[in-house]
């Protein structure tokens, strides 16, 4: 990770002013453990057995892995939170026939807005949207699986981060100028990467199911 893309950029400098001056009621700082069950991680112009000599786009099942990360939100109304974060995926394996311990990492840092939709004495429901950049890491036996496409991928780079979620937030303390609250989420996960060999480049993408748990630290 030699550069903070452009898109990373913006996203602070927007933020900016709503940390500063913004006229939010409080402040959320979650801190989460996750999981990714369900994961496959796709990579398109390889070679395919039907017809001989084609190329086409090649899926492969993903291990599970936990994935600690830490998000801070302003709350401007009762309903609607902004923010940010970064999700540090450790790294997983991919199952591929012929390469044993091929594995890839993500880190996503993006900007994330939650809307609550259900406020009851015990739990709350909300939805979260997130967009931002997946920094890409893989490891030198993944880069080796285009061995057999004309040579192992020389470069790789990350690219787009998107997630939709829904979860419930339980109050756990409360006190005058601050609260501590659980919650448990579930949602859907996209990234987007690309490698380049010798021959051409190939885009990537991996496509996880996830959960969370998190405490939030609300001031």
């Amino acid at each position: 990770m030699k550069s903070v893309p452009r898109a990373l950029i913006v996203i602070v400098l927007a933020l900016l002013p709503m940390a500063l001056f913004g006229q939010a009621n409080h402040m959320r700082v979650r801190t989460f453990i996750g999981i990714e069950p369900i994961g496959r991680f796709t990579a398109d112009h390889l070679s395919v057995p039907n017809p001989p000599g084609a190329t086409g786009r090649v899926t492969w099942n993903a291990s599970y892995h936990i994935s600690p990360g830490l998000e801070v939100f302003w709350i401007i109304t009762p309903q609607v939170e902004v923010g940010a974060g970064f999700r540090y995926e450790l790294q997983r394996r991919v199952f591929h026939d012929s390469v044993d311990d091929a594995m890839f990492q993500f880190i996503p840092l993006y900007a994330a807005v939650r809307y609550r939709f259900l406020d009851t004495e015990k739990a709350d429901l909300f939805l979260e949207g997130k967009a931002g950049y997946a920094f890409f890491q893989p490891s030198k036996a993944f880069l080796s699986i285009w061995d057999s496409e004309g040579g192992a991928l020389q470069s790789t780079s990350g690219g787009l981060y998107a997630s939709a979620i829904i979860g419930t937030v339980f109050p756990f303390l409360e006190r005058p100028k601050w609260a501590l609250e659980a919650s448990l989420d579930v949602g859907y996960a996209y990234h987007m990467a690309r490698g380049k060999n010798s021959v051409r480049e190939y885009p990537m993408n991996y496509h996880a199911m996830t959960a969370d748990f998190s405490l939030d630290f609300r001031f």
